[in-house]
């Protein structure tokens, strides 16, 4: 279990100004959201909470019930096919359905940088500036897709303090811990580091034994 890391000048909760959402009630019928990119499959119901997940569970539901307010940014690291994507996309979907008028975006790194290279190549990036800066929620999957993308990163680093500073909630999935990511620049590092961190660990026998219950469930017929 990963603690939230604070060296001093990170923005508590108490400090960071919410998002305004004062005027949705949860009790009211979820609305289907709108949120390109998100895979149906991937929402709170779907997931299995265990020992090996439940900080980054926690978290993550935390931050789909109140985005911006409490975990800023939301840093979720573990080894392929342990739920930091379903963790990712759940919040995605549970913010479009409760709060219908928050602005979401997923993206996966690897399709950010691709966007980039395009977008440098059409000279467009005042486009590719507004598709991430004009979101009240940023979900990007994979962030060590921009090790060794220097302009990449630099763009990225521009964009996290416009959405931070204009208390948007922002979630980043990695392959490892941010100190890991040696070759990221220290200042991208620093910001993931003055939010929460959540680690996944591969699931326990129970665990694994319930995953495969709800994929027995899940499945058609």
């Amino acid at each position: 279990v990963t603690e939230p890391v604070n060296d001093g000048d990170a923005t508590t909760a108490d400090e960071a100004r919410p998002l305004d959402t004062s005027h949705v009630t949860i009790d009211e019928a979820p609305r289907s959201p709108d949120a390109t990119g998100l895979s149906s499959r991937y929402t709170f119901d779907r997931f299995v909470p265990g020992e090996s997940n439940r900080l980054a569970y926690a978290c993550a539901l935390a931050v789909a019930e109140t985005p911006a307010f409490k975990y800023n940014p939301l840093f979720i690291y573990g080894g392929s096919g342990l739920g930091k994507t379903h963790l990712l996309q759940a919040i995605g979907h549970y913010i479009g359905t409760y709060y219908p008028h928050l602005r979401i975006r997923y993206i996966d790194a690897h399709h950010m940088v691709d966007d980039f290279t395009d977008s440098i190549r059409s000279k467009s990036m005042d486009g590719f500036r507004r598709r991430y800066r004009e979101n009240d929620v940023l979900l990007v999957d994979d962030i060590q897709a921009l090790i060794a993308k220097k302009e990449t990163q630099e763009e990225f680093f521009r964009t996290f303090k416009v959405l931070h500073e204009g208390h948007k909630q922002i979630v980043l999935t990695s392959d490892r811990p941010p100190y890991e990511l040696e070759t990221l620049h220290e200042r991208l590092i620093s910001r993931f580091n003055h939010g929460m961190i959540a680690d996944i660990n591969p699931p326990e026998l129970e665990t694994r034994v319930a995953i495969l219950k709800r994929k027995v469930e899940a499945e058609p017929g």
